[in-house]
């Protein structure tokens, strides 16, 4: 194996460890260095683009974070983690157009339609846009597949008291 590839597995591991262990600063510093390597592996680039989303989000430079999220999903578009966390991205950010969530949360539940948390994050969004038949469908939704659940439930009953229902 070459010094190269040691060096690229090397940082992305140092980078995942550190966002792992909750050191975002620090796993952003290795993750941007491995950032300037061309031709990195496809897998490689995926999960570099990944991990910098969610470091940034985890940063609230929201702005970043889609620049991220746009490239990984370019790389990987049946991938419904990284529009659940689009949509997430742009819904926290007050300077991005709050409308262009929707269509993310959207392609996410077509994606993994099974998955909870994306309903459950999809009807409090619609309830705070003013869709309220269509936030309590989703939120119905939510605790369906989350009932064994007990952060989805929460989710769910936080929404509901939230809203008054």
């Amino acid at each position: 194996m070459s010094r190269t590839l040691n060096l690229v597995d090397i940082l992305l591991t140092t980078g995942r460890n550190l966002f792992l262990m909750g050191r975002s600063t620090e796993a952003l510093a290795a993750l941007t260095k491995l950032a300037g390597f061309r031709k990195l592996p496809r897998p490689t680039l995926e999960e570099l683009q990944s991990l910098l989303a969610e470091v940034h989000l985890q940063l609230k430079n929201y702005k970043d974070a889609r620049r991220h999220l746009t490239a990984a999903i370019a790389l990987r578009p049946l991938k419904a983690e990284y529009h659940y966390l689009m949509a997430v991205a742009i819904e926290e950010d007050k300077e991005a157009e709050a409308q262009r969530a929707e269509m993310y949360y959207e392609r996410a539940i077509e994606i993994e339609p099974e998955q909870p948390a994306y309903w459950a994050d999809f009807g409090s969004y619609l309830f705070t846009v003013g869709k309220t038949k269509e936030g309590l469908k989703a939120i119905r939704k939510a605790y369906v597949l989350g009932i064994t659940d007990v952060e989805i439930v929460g989710k769910v009953a936080e929404v509901l008291r939230r809203e008054g229902c």
